[in-house]
């Protein structure tokens, strides 16, 4: 388990960390866990609320929910695949250009999804392309990201998603493990009312939803 290693120990030693993945890692100058805690995002996106399709503002991430109307492959300069989805206040294009028979299946009529992407607005109507895409179960929902999701500086071979998974498992020991060694003394930081290093390190990785993003990506929350 995550909670019996320490933040001084090989990044290897974390779950679905490998040779590949770990070389990986390298190039961003991450070799113990520690390292994964101090390699810091450069921005986020809040998936914290459901948008309405009727109130989408284009150029923007959001997460909304609808059920698909239908779906079907377009041709022209390059072949898509168009999905139809609606909630009770309107609809919305989603579109594909790399996509499998699978995920063409998958978006059948009547089949609940939650997207997250940018809505943009092109001659014909409001579209997303290539959001993130999860069916969702009507009886148990899955409820929605309690922080804004951090987006991380990556190398080839990475992904944001893995990374968030290796920086859950580096934020689980740092929880259990004895309190950091403070880089500035207690004096100043109870004088300045600052964070404790371990604290801010938390909140720079997983910041609330109600966080003053700008605070936070200059340092001075």
């Amino acid at each position: 388990m995550t909670t019996n290693l320490a933040l001084t120990d090989p990044i290897d030693k974390l779950a679905g960390v490998g040779p590949a993945i770990a070389s990986h890692l390298a190039k961003i100058h991450v070799f113990v866990i520690r390292d994964l805690l101090f390699h810091l995002p450069h921005r986020y996106q809040d998936r914290t609320k459901l948008t309405s399709i009727a109130k989408l503002l284009p150029n923007t991430d959001v997460v909304i929910q609808g059920r698909v109307i239908n779906s079907n492959i377009q041709y022209g300069r390059r072949r898509s695949l168009v999905v139809k989805l609606a909630d009770e206040s309107g609809h919305i294009q989603l579109r594909f250009f790399h996509f499998s028979r699978s995920q063409q299946n998958r978006f059948t009529a009547g089949r609940l999804f939650r997207c997250f992407g940018e809505a943009r607005r092109t001659q014909r109507a409001l579209e997303m392309a290539h959001p993130e895409c999860h069916q969702i179960d009507e009886l148990s929902p899955p409820p929605l990201d309690d922080t804004l999701t951090p987006i991380y500086p990556l190398t080839e071979g990475l992904q944001q998603a893995r990374l968030r998974k290796l920086t859950d498992q580096a934020l689980n020991i740092l929880k259990a493990s004895p309190k950091m060694e403070e880089l500035i003394s207690e004096e100043i930081l109870t004088s300045l009312k600052m964070p404790t290093l371990g604290d801010a390190l938390k909140l720079l990785h997983r910041p609330p939803a109600d966080a003053d993003l700008e605070k936070i990506l200059d340092g001075t929350h």
